[in-house]
């Protein structure tokens, strides 16, 4: 069953696990916003290196992981790691979410 407070949910793949995306809340939205122009470049390219591990991590919590029929919400780190194998996956669903979420970050590059 799908979290009801998912915005616009939306379903992708990575790595062969099934992970669910929602838009941000406005308020969490402007915050991410800013942590991530905050810290790109004049092209809109973000360097990664300098957004702190805490607006990352709540952007991913806006994310679920299919476990079985149901989804799990990457609510911490233990989840995030659990289920993501590797440091590539861990951007390319960061890089995915700011997609799905905020027009700027469609030339953003990991």
């Amino acid at each position: 069953m799908i979290d009801q407070t998912l915005l616009e949910p939306k379903e992708i793949l990575i790595s062969g696990k099934r992970f669910l995306l929602s838009k941000l809340p406005a308020t969490v939205g402007r915050e991410t916003l800013l942590a991530y122009t905050m810290n790109s470049n004049e092209s809109g390219v973000v360097d990664y290196s300098k957004v702190p591990l805490e607006n990352s991590m709540r952007l991913l919590s806006y994310a679920s992981v299919a476990v079985g029929e149901a989804w799990m919400r990457l609510s911490t780190e233990e989840i995030i790691n659990a289920h993501l194998s590797s440091i590539n996956d861990y951007m390319d669903l960061e890089q995915k979410m700011l997609e799905h979420s905020m027009v700027f970050s469609s030339t953003a590059k990991s």
